[in-house]
């Protein structure tokens, strides 16, 4: 195994066509680590890779005006040695003025205090990766980011996937506006915490979020003046064997023509939300709010907060699905959110 570490590196204004990291097809199984550092103005990816085997660190480091993504990870062929349990662990080891262990699992992304600003890319306006890894994304800031689809970020056939402490503001894309996540067929350890999502925009569908396949859990997040044609914040793409937990969560003031604030899709989708709040949300057709948009599914409500009544704010398009209303309210004009989502803070 072989492990590189970049410090404190400035570039600015290169216009160079290839990327100033790549990676060959056939390198070792190694740990690159980008740490203090800023990229301005860059004309290519900053890493890329195919069919490679490492993991890739960005540590307290900005990216602006890339107009390519930052990050490009395409689809591989070393599924056939993966072995989703398999970890090492390194040393204690010190960058840049601070210890930490960093353990890491096989083909792993791992991005914290980083800031993505004005990237640009068909799928994945900062980051795009296909197939196969482990992502972990903590106290990262993703703002006026665009791409066709997935206007911060495009990861497809995950395996984990953990985003906390994080914001997508004012991103763009024609489908997704902020962020697309696809996990494996198969269960996928995923999870959102404590996650703004504000003022992004999708011209055609998603303004905010999709997740397709990946089940998990979406904690204490809110989505706010979000904006797009067809679903005004989060796609829902889940079903079964994956089933959806989505608490402490606000949706307030998203727009949209048609399928609500949240769009649940997916035939044999099981959803339950908990103490959300949804609040001045506005869809042209009706509901507000939630709308079901395919058979055999179920969506719980439990301690949800309605300010429209729920003839406006959830709905169904068929009559083979259902919604569980626990305890909720409907037609209640909010004037402390706190009260509801407790001491929580905009990232």
């Amino acid at each position: 195994m072989r492990n590189v570490t970049l410090i404190s590196l400035l570039s600015i204004n290169s216009l160079y066509h290839s990327p100033f990291i790549t990676k060959s097809p056939n390198s070792m199984k190694s740990i690159l680590t980008i740490c203090n550092s800023r990229f301005i103005k860059q004309f290519s990816n900053i890493y890329r890779s195919e069919k490679a085997k490492e993991s890739l660190n960005l540590l307290k480091s900005d990216f602006k005006q890339t107009l390519q993504p930052v990050i490009h990870i395409s689809q591989s062929e070393f599924e056939d040695d993966l072995d989703e349990g398999s970890s090492f662990q390194t040393e204690n080891i010190k960058l840049a003025g601070f210890k930490q262990t960093l353990i890491m699992h096989k083909r792993n992304l791992d991005i914290d205090q980083c800031s993505f600003t004005g990237c640009m890319g068909k799928m994945g306006g900062a980051i795009h990766i296909e197939k196969s890894h482990s992502i972990q994304i903590s106290r990262a800031s993703f703002e006026g980011n665009s791409a066709d689809v997935g206007g911060a970020g495009h990861f497809l056939g995950i395996i984990s996937f953990k985003l906390k402490d994080s914001k997508f503001n004012t991103n763009y894309a024609k489908y997704y506006g902020a962020l697309m996540v696809d996990g494996k067929e198969k269960p996928v350890n995923f999870s959102i915490s404590v996650v703004n999502f504000t003022n992004n925009r999708a011209e055609l569908w998603g303004a905010a979020l999709r997740l397709d396949r990946c089940g998990g859990d979406i904690r204490c997040t809110y989505f706010v003046k979000n904006i797009a044609l067809v679903s005004g914040a989060f796609f829902d793409f889940s079903c079964k064997p994956n089933t959806r937990s989505i608490t402490r969560c606000c949706f307030l003031s998203n727009n949209c023509t048609s399928r609500a604030a949240v769009t649940c899709f997916h035939l044999l989708q099981e959803s339950t939300y908990t103490k959300c709040i949804f609040a001045k949300n506005y869809c042209e057709k009706k509901p507000n709010s939630i709308e079901i948009q395919s058979i055999n599914t179920k969506i719980t409500l439990q301690n949800c907060v309605f300010e429209g009544t729920k003839e406006t704010e959830i709905g169904m398009k068929f009559n083979y699905s259902e919604f569980i209303v626990q305890d909720s309210e409907f037609g209640t004009v909010i004037q402390d959110y706190s009260k509801f989502l407790g001491n929580l803070y905009w990232v």
